[in-house]
């Protein structure tokens, strides 16, 4: 899985699949505590510096199956979007559609149920 860009959500969801502290988090991306505080308490606004991100992608490439399959149900259960390639329209054919193919089938996230809309409804 590969996040387009981080923000202090993701960051967050990372540090807490690898069941760390901020404090031991940090130390393992070299960076300060503080930064590591700053970038969760700003949540989806925030978005660590480009060399920041490559050191975040850089852990998440290196953390175990475990923890990359924790963090990709995180990232799953609060809608993220941000996976590699823009995802426009959930069972698209365009390229986008076949990202979201790609993550269903290598991540083995369980599929959402299908979007409905307003006049759906009399059919049911």
């Amino acid at each position: 899985m590969n996040i387009r860009r981080w923000s202090g959500s993701e960051t967050r969801m990372l540090r807490e699949a690898s069941r760390l502290t901020v404090r031991e988090f940090s130390r393992r991306m070299g960076v300060s505590t503080r930064m590591v505080s700053k970038w969760e308490a700003g949540g989806d606004s925030v978005h660590p510096r480009p060399s920041k991100q490559a050191l975040l992608d850089a852990v998440l490439a290196g953390s175990s199956e475990q923890i990359r399959s924790r963090f990709t149900q995180a990232v799953h259960e609060h809608g993220r979007q941000n996976w590699a390639g823009e995802v426009r329209r959930l069972g698209d054919t365009s390229a986008a559609g076949s990202v979201v193919q790609r993550l269903y089938t290598e991540t083995r996230i369980p599929r959402p149920l299908p979007l409905r809309c307003a006049s759906d409804e009399e059919a049911w």
